[in-house]
C-alpha cells in the first residue's frame, strides 16, 4: 500500500523538475546574445533626427570564429550606409573587420577579451510612434566547435522629438505667423482703398479739362481741335486713364463701352471725335 501511494509522489515530482528544466533553458539567452549588445541614443533636439546604433561583439570565456554580421534596419527606419565605423579593442591585436557586401561585415577571430564596435546611423521614417527598433543585429559564429546564430536589437525611445513633444515656443511660433497675415492682408486693404482714391481725383482732374475742352470744341476751329485733342491723350497718359479703361471688358459688339474706348469715346462726348467731314467742315473763328 505505501508503494503505490509513493509512485505517485514521484512522478509528480519528476513532472516538476522537468517542467522547471525547461523553463530555465527558454529563459536563458542564447550565446549569441551572451556576445553581443546592441545600445541606441537618439537627442530629438538635433536637426537630423538620427538615431545613433552601436553593435557590440566580444568574445567571453572562449574563442569566436567565422563571425557574421549582417544589420537590417527596422520596420520604421533606415539605415545610413556611408555611416558605419569600426572600432576594435585592444587596438593592437590585428582585429580584421572586413565589410562583406550592404550592411554586412566578417570578422575571422576573437579571443577572449577582444570585441568589435560597429557604429551608425538610423533616420526614422516617421515621428509618431514614441519607440522603434532602429536595426536588427543578426549574427552568426563558431562556438566550442558549434556554430550558432541569433538576433539582436534594441528599442530607441523617440518620446523628445519634436511631434510627440513639441517645444515650448511653437505656440509664440505660431502667434507671430499669425500676426504677420493679419499684418500683411491689412497692409493690402490700405493699398486697395487708397489706390481707388487716388484713381478717383484722377478722375476728377481729368472730367474737369473735358468740361473745359467741350467749351472750346463749340468755336470749331480745327487747329484747336487737335491741340485740344492732343493736351486730352496726354493728360490721359499721365493719370494713366488709357491703361485702366484697356482693362475694361469689351461689349457684346467688341468695342469698348463708350465707343472705340478710353480718349476716343470723351472726345465724342464733346464733340471734338466725329467723323472726317464733321471735323473738316468750317466754324466760326474764335
Amino acid at each position: 500500500m505505501n508503494r503505490g501511494r509513493r509512485n505517485p509522489v514521484l512522478a509528480g515530482v519528476l513532472v516538476l523538475l522537468v517542467v522547471s528544466t525547461s523553463l530555465a533553458g527558454s529563459a536563458a539567452a542564447s550565446p549569441v546574445q551572451d556576445a553581443v549588445s546592441v545600445k541606441t541614443s537618439y537627442d530629438g533636439a538635433t536637426p537630423s533626427q538620427e538615431i545613433d546604433v552601436i553593435v557590440t561583439v566580444q568574445a567571453q570565456d572562449t574563442t569566436l570564429r567565422d563571425i557574421n554580421i549582417g544589420l537590417a534596419s527596422g520596420e520604421r527606419t533606415h539605415i545610413q550606409a556611408d555611416s558605419y565605423a569600426t572600432r576594435v579593442q585592444p587596438s593592437n591585436q590585428g582585429i580584421e573587420v572586413t565589410p562583406a557586401g550592404a550592411n554586412s561585415f566578417t570578422i575571422p577571430e576573437l579571443e577572449p577579451g577582444e570585441e568589435v564596435r560597429i557604429a551608425f546611423d538610423v533616420v526614422p521614417r516617421t515621428l509618431a510612434y514614441e519607440e522603434v527598433v532602429p536595426a536588427t543585429a543578426t549574427v552568426r559564429f563558431t562556438r566550442y566547435g558549434q556554430q550558432v546564430q541569433d538576433t539582436v536589437s534594441e528599442r530607441a525611445d523617440l518620446s523628445t522629438n519634436p511631434w510627440i513633444d513639441p517645444p515650448e515656443d511653437r505656440a509664440s511660433f505660431v502667434m507671430i505667423t499669425a500676426t504677420t497675415i493679419v499684418t500683411a492682408g491689412s497692409a493690402l486693404v490700405v493699398a486697395t482703398v487708397f489706390y481707388r482714391r487716388a484713381r478717383t481725383r484722377r478722375v476728377r482732374v481729368y472730367e474737369a479739362v473735358e468740361e473745359e475742352a467741350s467749351l472750346v470744341s463749340r468755336a470749331g476751329n480745327r487747329t484747336v481741335e487737335r491741340r485740344v485733342d492732343q493736351l486730352l491723350e496726354t493728360l490721359a497718359t499721365q493719370l494713366h486713364l488709357d491703361e485702366e479703361d484697356d482693362d475694361r471688358s469689351d461689349t457684346s459688339d467688341g468695342t469698348k463701352p463708350g465707343g472705340e474706348g478710353g480718349i476716343g469715346s470723351i472726345l465724342n462726348r464733346i464733340g471734338l471725335g466725329g467723323s472726317e467731314s464733321e471735323r473738316d467742315s468750317s466754324g466760326p473763328n474764335l
